[in-house]
């Protein structure tokens, strides 16, 4: 099979990666000092190349090469066609102007505005700075290397040196070191260049190989036949292609197939490059053309073609260029069917009126909502993900469109948390859609089906949305029912468990009813609020129950796996209430009210961490005297919280035995009959009782008239008064083996002494 590549009018500087070629066996020029020299090879096959010579017989491989020579040995390789105006004030009319301005006009060398210095001699980092700037190397993102003195290696060329170390261009010194500051020599810069083409054809002709060539591959001539290789590699094409082909029989290419244009001239220190290279080459899927037939068509040939309207291509790197790029064998127009930006591609396609396609083919980086307002639209996001900014609502946007496409796309949004702010990752509004191998995360809900019909193919993943993964729903705009169709296979939900929050959920299922989600293999539970939750695994249990009434409360404290007890509404019991295990129970919405009619309250007894919060118990119907009454007890437990509680109408407001008990907020404990808070080891406890506080967190608006403590020490001598830490108090000890504390003054008939 033949592919035949045209070199026409082709686009600004690409990008490319370098590998190395094997020699052709054309006859090697030979200098006086590099015979037996360690790049002796290299320099031979360059010179029979044309790209290096020397001078009266001497190539003086150990000299530092020059900015110039450089840029002269890169252009000789490139070929290329174009040059820049000269604008620099230190470059003169000589032997190596014409090579510097068409590697300015490529942006391989930039100058200062003023300067270019083109006779100083380049160091080992700017020199593979440069080389990677030509050959189109690309930033991976690493930067650091395992050379011993990496520190020393200046940022703007860590992507460059780490590139080439990983793909084999080169390699340090003996003792581990780069030396990124040391002058490149005549011998090294070869060496590189050797180490990175593994196939040069810089004349027409069919040509061959006996292995494969693992590398890159450059061709400068028309007419050249490249029969029987295997590339693994980048084939790329330079502009001195002008109108001849380039034809690939019985070969194949695992890299992309490149053809270099004209650049525009960059501005800045050569120096410090920009992270990335310039490029307005796209990452083309691997292209392989098996089978037979002779150069010219006689076995078929396939010839790049133009691109149709209706395919359209975006890469980032597309921004601010002109011209045209070749991806899979087609060429597109930049600002045609070839754009920088999705909003650019997205309005394009929906001016055509036709099915058309979108292939991402760079990650985006968005700052608004893409609004798809068309028919027969394909998004393919080829494995590349879009990610939106803080504050942007909701990610894709299909609205009223019909057999749309979504597939190998990945959305990030980076929506508040904590609160519901209805964004979601990707929207179908009355719409039919397809979404195939679709991730969205960071939204409130992943995707969001509106009175739209929408199927999941492939695996479309939902994981990591606050609230869950699909909502489907009729909103109040929409016109039509929603459906969801697929299998659970289509689905996937990593933090379905540990949120508890579903994967799909139906809302207002009153005016839907469940038969809007066609999904079978998943497990339903109904929601009080007029939804239904489905779960891929089993539904998570809900370790919060709200509670009105004795019966809930109840039922919820007999179920340990429910772990806060929400009280909404005031309760009145006929009965003491137990605690033995942890938990909350909090009044929902501000402080409820929990009455028990001359009974002990609540009793928490052996329990582990208990908190209180936002509760008034209290006790109705207490006889005149001592009955032992408590609207709260702590028992034996290890640690109990109290944190805005009112304890009133019993004989004293809270029993601390053998527990240890914390206050926080504020505790109130007025109205009781003989004081507030008593501490006591009861008979049968084991553990001493401990009150922790400030007198800040205390109320007792009853103290003075009733002369009854705040707190009580029961049976001092068996305690001591350290079971009370809270500081600011009044004490009095009492006969009686008590010791009484007020929040005020210590009322003068109290019995026994002031401390």
């Amino acid at each position: 099979m033949l592919n035949e590549f045209r070199k026409k009018v082709i686009a600004p500087a690409v990008c490319i990666a370098l590998l190395a070629a094997t020699p052709t066996g054309v006859f090697a020029a030979q200098f006086e000092d590099t015979e037996s020299h360690w790049a002796q090879s290299a320099i031979e096959r360059w010179t029979d190349y044309e790209v290096i010579m020397g001078d009266d017989g001497m190539f003086r491989p150990d000299d530092v090469i020059s900015r110039a020579e450089l840029a002269v040995m890169i252009n000789r390789i490139m070929n290329y066609q174009e040059r820049a105006e000269n604008t620099f004030s230190d470059l003169p009319e000589t032997w190596y102007t014409d090579a510097i301005l068409k590697l300015v006009k490529q942006g391989v060398m930039m100058g200062d505005g003023t300067n270019i210095r083109p006779e100083d001699p380049v160091t080992r980092e700017e020199s593979l700075v440069m080389i990677a700037r030509a050959l189109g190397i690309k930033d991976s993102g690493a930067r650091a290397t395992s050379f011993a003195d990496d520190a020393s290696v200046s940022e703007w060329a860590r992507y460059a040196i780490h590139a080439m170390v990983e793909k084999g261009f080169l390699s340090g010194y003996g003792d581990g070191t780069f030396r990124p500051q040391d002058g490149m020599t005549r011998a090294c810069s070869v060496t590189v260049v050797n180490n990175a083409i593994k196939g040069y054809y810089n004349k027409p002709g069919t040509y061959q190989a006996d292995e494969a060539l693992n590398g890159y591959v450059i061709v400068t001539a028309p007419d050249v036949v490249l029969e029987g290789m295997e590339i693994n590699g980048d084939l790329i094409v330079t502009p001195s292609v002008t109108d001849g082909k380039v034809t690939l029989k019985d070969t194949t290419v695992s890299g992309e197939q490149i053809i270099i244009g004209s650049g525009d001239s960059g501005e800045g220190n050569p120096e410090t490059p920009p992270t990335t290279p310039p490029t307005t080459n796209p990452s083309p899927q691997p292209t392989s053309t098996p089978g037979g037939g002779g150069s010219g068509g006689g076995g078929g040939g396939s010839v790049v073609q133009t691109a149709p309207s209706t395919d359209i291509i975006v890469n980032r790197n597309y921004a601010d260029e002109t011209g045209s790029v070749v991806y899979s064998n087609k060429r597109y127009t930049i600002g045609r069917n070839a754009f920088g930006s999705l909003e650019e591609a997205v309005a394009q396609a929906q001016t055509l009126e036709k099915k058309a396609s979108i292939t991402l083919l760079s990650d985006l980086e968005l700052d608004a909502t893409i609004e798809l307002h068309a028919n027969d639209l394909t998004v393919n996001g080829k494995g590349n993900t879009i990610t939106y900014s803080q504050g942007v609502k909701d990610g894709i946007q299909i609205i009223q469109g019909s057999n749309v496409v979504i597939q190998n796309l990945d959305v990030v949004m980076q929506d508040e948390t904590g609160k519901w702010n209805g964004a979601y990752g990707i929207q179908a509004y009355e719409s039919t859609v397809t979404l195939k191998d679709v991730k969205t995360t960071g939204a409130d809900a992943g995707i969001l089906v509106n009175g739209a019909e929408v199927t999941l193919d492939g695996v479309v993943d939902v994981s990591g949305n606050e609230f869950g993964g699909i909502e489907v729903a009729k909103g109040v705009d929409a016109t039509t029912m929603p459906k969801l169709m697929g299998t659970a296979a289509n689905l996937k939900n990593d933090t379905e468990q540990s949120t508890k929050k579903p994967t799909i959920w139906i809302d207002k299922v009153s005016e839907l009813t469940t038969a809007v989600v066609e999904i079978e293999g998943l497990n339903e539970v109904a929601q009080e609020n007029d939804q239904v939750y489905f779960y891929l695994g089993q539904a998570p249990f809900e370790t919060t129950a709200e509670v009105a009434s004795q019966e809930a409360l109840l039922d919820a404290l007999a179920d340990a796996r429910i772990e806060t007890i929400l009280v909404t509404s005031d309760i009145t019991l006929d009965q003491t209430v137990s605690i033995n295990r942890s938990g909350e129970l909090l009044g929902k919405d501000g402080i409820k009210t929990i009455s028990f009619e001359n009974k002990n309250g609540i009793q928490i007894v052996h329990a582990g961490n208990v908190k209180l919060e936002n509760l008034k118990l209290e006790m109705t119907g207490d006889e005149a005297n001592w009955q032992g009454l408590y609207a709260l007890q702590a028992y034996g437990a290890s640690q109990v919280i109290l944190k805005d509680i009112q304890a009133t109408g019993a004989d004293a407001g809270i029993l601390v035995n053998g527990a240890e008990v914390t206050l926080d907020g504020v505790v109130d404990v007025s109205g009781n009959e003989f004081g507030g808070i008593e501490v006591a080891k009861g008979v049968d406890v084991a553990t001493n009782p401990k009150l922790v506080g400030t007198a800040a967190n205390l109320k007792n608006d009853t103290e003075q008239a009733s002369k009854k403590p705040t707190i009580w020490i029961d049976k001092v001598s068996e305690l001591t008064t350290a079971v009370v830490e809270i500081e600011g108090l009044n004490e009095a000890a009492q006969e009686k083996d008590q010791m009484y504390y007020y929040l005020g003054e210590v009322p003068e008939d109290v019995a026994g002494s002031s401390l």
